[in-house]
């Protein structure tokens, strides 16, 4: 389902970093990014160089220093924090409402942007739900209370409930943070499949650069020089990828499609 000539979050010479009365700290400036239906894109970068910023700015939790975020043309610090959540669903390394929640009951919380003022589930948001359960393989573990899930069946519910929610875009932070190397495969097969079979614009952070190259249709590296973006296999080709780490010391192997230590 991807399809180039439909954009559906872009900036423009987007600024991001933190303000206080007497002064800002720019983390990043002169952003002009694009993501597009379909795609799967894995944003990458080491510890502390902004990832985390970058997504918060891009939900509209963290006003941007300068230039504009546009949802579909539109920008998105004109829209209100409803109809963002109909746009924008966000998969974060978060504490859970309440671990005496079951299954069902988190995932059906994806659902708040359109239910009325009591919360009432009607027709529409119990198939959305069923629909999110269906395509995310978590049928016998709906009764389960949340505190008894593995880290693995946690996030797979967690993006559950972002689908749930039927947005056209996901953001996640580090979503296979603390997964084994099966739970990992498993997340990352599962977010392609929404971009590819679902037409979801799926933007992951990510420290997994090994299945973020294998699996991503788009690579944002995000660096102290700004973020560099193309395909996996334009940023291994210009050697962009290797600009990932600051140090000398590792160096991507073209032919193994790997870092290696030198």
């Amino acid at each position: 389902m991807k399809n180039r000539n439909n954009i559906i979050l872009s900036t423009k010479d987007l600024s991001i970093g933190y303000r206080s009365r007497k002064e800002k700290l720019v983390i990043a400036s002169g952003l002009d990014l694009g993501l597009y239906q379909g795609e799967m894109v894995s944003l990458m970068g080491i510890n502390g160089i902004g990832k985390s910023t970058l997504l918060r700015t891009l939900t509209g939790v963290q006003k941007e220093i300068s230039g504009k975020i546009l949802i579909q043309g539109k920008e998105l610090r004109s829209m209100q924090p409803n109809e963002i959540a109909k746009k924008i669903s966000v998969v974060l390394t978060e504490r859970i409402p309440s671990n005496n929640l079951t299954v069902y009951e988190l995932i059906a919380l994806g659902r708040q942007p359109y239910t009325n003022w009591l919360g009432s589930l009607s027709v529409k948001d119990k198939e959305q739900i069923s629909f999110a359960i269906e395509q995310t393989g978590l049928e016998n573990l709906l009764e389960k209370k949340c505190d008894s899930l593995s880290d693995g069946q946690l996030q797979r519910v967690m993006i559950c409930r972002a689908l749930a929610q039927n947005t056209e875009i996901i953001f996640l932070d580090e979503p296979t943070a603390h997964l084994d190397i099966q739970h990992k495969i498993e997340i990352f097969k599962i977010l392609s499949n929404l971009a590819h079979q679902l037409g979801k614009s799926i933007l992951i952070s990510t420290h997994e650069i090994q299945f973020g190259v294998q699996m991503s249709d788009q690579l944002w590296l995000m660096t102290r020089d700004g973020i560099l973006s193309g395909t996996p296999d334009e940023m291994i080709e210009n050697n962009s990828i290797n600009k990932i780490f600051d140090t000398g010391q590792i160096k991507f192997d073209k032919d193994y499609r790997q870092f290696r230590i030198i």
